[in-house]
Formats: C-alpha cells, sequence, structure tokens
C-alpha cells in the first residue's frame, strides 16, 4: 500500500505541476501541441526551482513536502484563471482528433504505441548503466538521504560530479523522494523523446515544413542510435537536446506571441542547466527572438522577467556555484589561473577533435558510423541541401549546423586518441549539433524542386532503415528486440485506424481512469527493480544481486561504505541504506569501523586504495569477491 500512495504522490504531483502550466501558458492565446510544447518547460523549470528551494532548507526528501509545492502552485492558478476560459487537454484531443485525416491519427497512435512499448519493457528490463549508477543517480540518491537536492555530494574521488550542471539530477531527485522507486530512472527519457518528436514537429510545422517531411526528419533524429540508447537510462544528452528543440520552437513561436519568451527563456535554461553543450545554439535561437520582437516586449515585461529569473535560477545556480567555489564558473572542465585546477582524471582526457581529428578517426570510422546510424545520411543532406536550393532561410540553417558541428569537434573530450569507447562515446555530444542538421535539412528540403524533396524523403526511409538495423544490433540491454518497438507501433497504428470518433467521456473521469492506470503500472514495476537491473549483467550485477539476496541487507539499514566512488544501486531498494564515500588515504581505522557497521565494498580495478584497504583488515577475507568488487559485511 505504502508504494501505491507515494507513486500516486507522484502522478498527482506531475499532473498538478501540467495542469497549472497549461493554464498559464493558455493566457497566451496559444492552443493544441504549442501548448503542451510551451507549458512542459514552464512545469519543470517550476519543480527544479521549489525543488532546489527546498534542498537549501533540508526538506527536498519529504514526500508530503514535495507534493504540496506541486499542488498549492496549482490552487493558487486555477484560482487566478477561474474566471479565463479554459479548454482542457482531452477536450482540445478530442476535438484534434475528430477533425484529423486517417494518416495524422496512425502517425499519433505509433508513437504513442512504440513510447509505451519501450517504456514498459524498461521497466520490465531496467538498465542502469555506469554513468546512471555513479553520477545521474547517485546525486539524487546522495540527497535523498540529507534533503538537500543539488548540494555538490562528493560521490567519486577523482571526478567531481556533483560540480557538473545538475537541472536533470534534481528532477530525478524530485520523482524519487515522491516516488520512494527507481521506476523514475526507466520512465523520464522515453517521455523526453515524445517530448522531442512534440516540440520538433511544432516547429517544423510553424516553418512550414511539409507534413510528411516533417515527420521524416525528425523520425530520422529520434531513431539514430545516438539517441535511442539514451532511453534506457537517466543520461543527460538527451533531455539537453529536447529542452534545445524545445526553445527553438517556442523562439519560432515567439515571433507571433512574444509572451512565450518567458517560455523559450525556461526551456533554454533547462538545456544549458542539464548539460553545456547545447549552450551557444541556445544563445543564437534566444538572441535571434529577442531581436526579432524587439519593438513588441513593452508590453511582455512580466513573462520575460519571469522567464529570465527562472533561467538564472536553473542554469545559472551552477556556474555561480562554481565560481565562487572554485574560482570558475566551467570548473572542473574549464580553470582559470586563479582558481582550482583540472582535476587529474578530466585533464587526461581533455582534447578536442579539432586538436588532432586524424589521430582520433583513425581505424574508427566504421565505429562512429556504427553510433549514428542514419544521421550520417542526416549529416551530409543538412550540408549539401542549403548549398543546392541556395535560399536565404536555407543558407541560414546550414550555416548554423555547421557552426553546431564546429562546436561539438572544438569541445573537450571529444578528442581522446587513447581509447575507442571513449573516443566513439564522446559522439554523444553532437546530439544538439544533430537537432541543428535536422532543422537545416528540412528547411532544404522545404525550398527545394518538388523532385529533389522526394528523393530526400527517400534517402531520410533509408536513413531510418539504417538506424533500427544498428539499434537492433547493439543489444546488451540498450535497446528492447526489434518486435517490442515493432509491436508498439503497429498497436499504435491500429488504434490510429480504428479509433476514428473517440468517445465523449466527461474530462474528469477520463482522467482518473487513465491515472489510476499510470499509478498502477508503476507500483507494479518498483518491487524487483534492481533485481531485473542486476539480470542485465552489467558492472554491479554480481555484487548487487549478492547484497539482494542478503536478508540482513534487506532488513536493516546499516550504511554501505565505498571506495573509490559509491554506486547508487547499493543504496537498495527502498533506498534505506546510507551511501558513505571512504577518502582515498582511508584510514585503517576508518576501514575496520566501516566493515564492523554495515557494508564495506572495495571496487578493485584502477583503485590504489584497494590494496590497502585489504591490508588494513588483515586476515579477515572478503565475503565476496568477483574480481571487480570486494566486500566485508558485519553480517557475516
Amino acid at each position: 500500500m505504502g508504494s501505491l500512495i507515494h507513486h500516486a504522490a507522484l502522478a498527482l504531483a506531475a499532473v498538478a505541476l501540467g495542469e497549472g502550466a497549461l493554464r498559464v501558458v493558455s493566457r497566451t492565446g496559444v492552443r493544441g501541441l504549442a501548448r503542451v510544447t510551451a507549458a512542459l518547460p514552464l512545469a519543470i523549470a517550476t519543480l527544479v526551482l521549489e525543488t532546489l528551494i527546498l534542498g537549501r532548507l533540508g526538506l527536498a526528501a519529504s514526500t508530503p513536502v514535495l507534493f504540496a509545492s506541486a499542488v498549492v502552485p496549482w490552487l493558487w492558478v486555477r484560482w487566478q484563471t477561474r474566471a479565463a476560459s479554459y479548454t482542457g487537454v482531452l477536450d482540445e484531443l478530442r476535438d484534434w482528433w475528430q477533425r484529423s485525416d486517417a494518416s495524422a491519427r496512425v502517425t499519433a497512435g505509433a508513437l504513442v504505441g512504440l513510447a509505451l512499448a519501450w517504456g514498459l519493457w524498461q521497466l520490465d528490463r531496467p538498465l542502469l548503466e555506469s554513468d546512471s549508477l555513479l553520477y545521474h543517480l547517485n546525486l539524487p540518491v546522495a540527497w535523498l538521504a540529507a534533503g538537500n537536492a543539488g548540494a555538490a555530494s562528493v560521490v567519486h574521488q577523482a571526478l567531481p560530479v556533483g560540480n557538473y550542471p545538475l537541472t536533470n539530477e534534481v528532477v530525478l531527485a524530485w520523482a524519487i523522494g515522491l516516488s520512494r522507486s527507481w521506476v523514475i530512472a526507466s520512465i523520464w527519457n522515453p517521455m523526453l523523446w515524445l517530448a522531442l518528436i512534440t516540440a520538433g514537429h511544432v516547429g517544423l510545422r510553424s516553418l512550414h515544413v511539409p507534413r510528411g517531411l516533417a515527420w521524416a526528419a525528425l523520425a530520422t533524429l529520434a531513431s539514430t542510435p545516438l539517441v535511442e540508447t539514451q532511453l534506457g537510462g537517466p543520461l543527460t544528452d538527451l533531455p539537453a537536446m529536447v529542452w534545445l528543440v524545445a526553445c527553438a520552437t517556442l523562439c519560432r513561436l515567439a515571433l507571433d506571441r512574444p509572451a512565450l519568451l518567458g517560455c523559450a527563456l525556461l526551456a533554454g535554461g533547462l538545456a544549458i542547466g542539464t548539460k553545456t553543450t547545447p549552450a551557444i545554439l541556445v544563445v543564437i535561437a534566444l538572441i535571434w527572438a529577442l531581436v526579432a520582437t524587439r519593438t513588441r516586449l513593452r508590453g511582455h515585461v512580466a513573462p520575460l522577467a519571469a522567464g529570465l529569473a527562472g533561467a538564472a535560477g536553473i542554469a545559472g545556480v551552477w556556474p555561480l556555484r562554481n565560481l565562487i567555489e572554485h574560482g570558475s564558473p566551467l570548473w572542473p572542465f574549464v580553470a582559470t589561473p586563479w582558481g582550482d585546477p583540472v582535476p587529474p582524471a578530466l585533464r587526461a582526457v581533455d582534447a578536442s577533435l579539432l586538436s588532432h581529428p586524424a589521430a582520433v578517426l583513425a581505424g574508427r570510422l566504421g565505429q562512429f558510423a556504427d553510433v549514428l546510424g542514419g544521421a550520417v545520411l542526416l549529416l551530409a543532406l543538412a550540408v549539401v541541401l542549403p548549398l543546392l536550393v541556395r535560399t536565404r532561410p536555407a543558407l541560414i540553417a546550414g550555416a548554423v549546423a555547421i557552426l553546431a558541428l564546429l562546436i561539438w569537434a572544438a569541445a573537450p573530450f571529444t578528442g581522446v586518441a587513447t581509447s575507442t569507447e571513449l573516443a566513439v562515446g564522446a559522439a554523444r555530444y553532437m546530439l544538439p549539433a544533430l537537432a541543428a542538421c535536422t532543422l537545416a535539412l528540412a528547411i532544404g528540403a522545404r525550398d527545394a524542386a518538388p523532385s529533389v524533396r522526394s528523393g530526400v524523403l527517400v534517402a531520410l526511409g533509408v536513413a531510418v532503415t539504417f538506424s533500427a538495423i544498428r539499434v537492433a544490433a547493439i543489444g546488451h540491454g540498450y535497446a528492447p528486440p526489434l518486435w517490442v518497438p515493432l509491436a508498439g507501433l503497429l498497436a499504435g497504428a491500429a488504434g490510429g485506424v480504428a479509433l476514428r470518433a473517440p468517445p465523449r467521456l466527461p474530462a474528469r473521469p477520463a482522467v482518473a481512469a487513465t491515472l489510476g492506470l499510470a499509478i498502477a503500472v508503476l507500483a507494479l514495476a518498483a518491487p524487483g527493480y534492481l533485481a531485473r537491473h542486476a539480470r542485465t549483467g552489467l558492472g554491479d550485477a554480481g555484487i548487487l544481486s549478492h547484497l539482494l539476496a542478503d536478508t540482513a541487507f534487506a532488513s536493516n539499514a546499516q550504511a554501505v561504505s565505498m571506495t573509490p566512488a559509491t554506486l547508487a544501486s547499493l543504496a537498495g531498494s527502498r533506498f534505506q541504506h546510507r551511501l558513505v564515500l571512504l577518502p582515498a588515504a582511508v584510514s585503517c581505522q576508518a576501514a575496520r569501523a566501516a566493515a564492523l557497521h554495515g557494508w564495506l565494498v572495495v571496487e578493485r580495478p584502477d583503485n590504489p586504495s584497494a590494496e590497502r584497504v585489504r591490508r588494513c583488515l588483515g586476515p579477515t577475507s572478503p565475503a565476496y569477491d568477483d574480481g571487480v568488487f570486494w566486500l566485508w559485511s558485519s553480517q557475516r
């Protein structure tokens, strides 16, 4: 029953924030998917700001407080907008569905079916790779123990990940604090994938890109392996790109409705606060929109001021803290002469692709093609098409795409020539550039002759097919078997064909039924989540399976001490174990105390502390040793 209540709190809080944001955005006169695109960054920015404030008060781990922080603003917005006309999303969706032709309904149904199938598969087979365990989930787990969301917690001896931009981690902390479960790790990025399609479609259609071309371009972007491999866990490259696309779309819509610049600023803040990779593109989009609407901004000071303040709160807090504490707003990636140096672990891989492209690409072109998939064609068309059509919009979009690619190639950590894993892995930082290339391709094809446009559509179909083949080949739990997304696509498309006229159910019962189903699915998925993750066979599988099989680990709340980094999954299914990072020069007294009063976990490879701890514990042999981890337990 407790799990059901916590997941109900998460779902109801999310609905309250979303409905409140929709009511606020409705005052601008925007409707349809454009209203959803504007409301989403407003809702997420609100929860981030509230959670950061609660974190300063040590209250960000309290489910009742987090729930109240979502519901109280919603009640206030409802009161403020009580006299205004308001069309609910369900009513608007029903009207749109009835007006749309079969192709639009099939497309919408297929997308929803695909996202649902992928999300359900991930809930059944959750995959939390190393970055999620060491960073993206590790920080929210650390904050949950102290209620200090947003703090620069130290969870790794060599990597100060607590000083990275942490906006996405704050969102996860909010969801974990409400639900007290791990399920958000498997559903957050698939939900953002849908947001990418939504915002991208609104943006391209506002630029008069033909509907079929818009869907084809977005399908090429959304199906690339770089995107699909981001869906398994709460990685940040996809969220950063989603907020960039939302920001750019809202900047375009603001040309007709300048009040939407407030939401555009919030979306830009979410993008930069999540990851710095889209920062320059965000600034370009915002400057373009502000300049284009400069003569009409006088009447929209309030939304602009609110958007600017909110963006500063969700994106500016991280560089400001680093500037104060370490002397550089971009620390630990960039140091200043008067500040702290770049940590050795980062300095060792601080090289850009532009600094030595031949050394990075030599012998690795095949691997880069594998992770890019159909995006290889996307990149080529984004450069070639604008030069072929030579219209002003196409040339500008093409120039922005080329600039975005140069920004990626000049960025730190894209030129690690000594490691294929790191070199090819840095391709994910290219996602903002791929979004810019999608825009350039779409505008170029829009302005091209019909015969050229038809050829582009064929090429994009080939690109999507190639991406699907590459994603299926990745395996290892990063993507479901091909039949899962195909089943989702076909079921959703069939629903779009069959449901020509949705039943006219009252909005509230329909919302209640949908919420009830979602809550039940999440509550059912929560038990055994970590055990299912352990079966994927990733790095923590052995140690996690051993601990989950230990009845003492499940029944008590003793601390788990670790070196050289903590692992989020070892907090337990109910987050009952506090994770303690031991210092690199841990004393023998501290090591013995950790083993005596809880669990002591030592990762062996590349850990200078490992042998030291082993000697400190003398004749006491580990209770578990898989060649990667040693475990000592007070329960032995």
